[in-house]
């Protein structure tokens, strides 16, 4: 006779009957799950379904920006519904997720920009006493005369390409999330950067 754990433990070990990626997992779950909740923040609440949805839609900006497979894409997000967006958005076109911490000051956050990478950065305007738009100009003084839109050509920070700030008063250099009439690809293309 066997164990009931060992039957559990067979059953978990095995593959499941779908590529495990994380977005075949995520549509998976939304699939069985599309109006549970999956995040309460406060007193916003988010489904499943509304996490896809927004998720599908910053994934099909950050391709038609040129994001792609094994990009990097910076985060500097404090814990928010906001921030599980862009992680999910990000894993579902293939791209690298960089965390980048709230509390990091000038030294750190450039240090970060630069060593990892990033060439997409999505962020917060501001987080506590923390103002990101002053932070980033400090760092890189060339984004003053630089407009959203244009493809960054930063010395220091060769990899950085363009900006996307989460909220409405974002500087000129950056463009805004979520933005109405967006440039966004077909949600055929976001369907077969996922299944690749």
């Amino acid at each position: 006779m066997v164990a009931a754990a060992d039957t559990d433990r067979d059953r978990w070990s095995q593959p499941p009957a779908f590529p495990a990626t994380l977005p075949n997992l995520f549509r998976k779950t939304v699939e069985a799950h599309a109006d549970r909740t999956a995040l309460v923040f406060g007193d916003r609440r988010l489904t499943y379904r509304d996490l896809d949805e927004q998720s599908a839609a910053l994934a099909r900006h950050l391709l038609a920006e040129g994001v792609g497979k094994g990009a990097r894409v910076g985060l500097l997000l404090p814990n928010s519904p906001e921030w599980l967006v862009a992680f999910l958005a990000v894993a579902r076109i293939g791209a690298l997720a960089v965390l980048i911490s709230t509390m990091y000051q000038k030294k750190e956050l450039e240090w970060v920009l630069r060593h990892a990478d990033i060439g997409v950065l999505l962020a917060a305007e501001r987080y506590l006493n923390h103002d990101y738009v002053q932070r980033l100009e400090e760092i890189a003084p060339q984004l003053a005369s630089a407009r959203a839109g244009e493809r960054l050509a930063l010395p220091g920070l060769p990899y950085l390409r363009s900006v996307c700030m989460l909220g409405g008063g974002a500087p000129a250099w950056a463009s805004v999330w979520p933005a109405e009439g967006a440039s966004m690809v077909e949600a055929g293309l976001l369907a077969a950067a996922e299944a690749s």
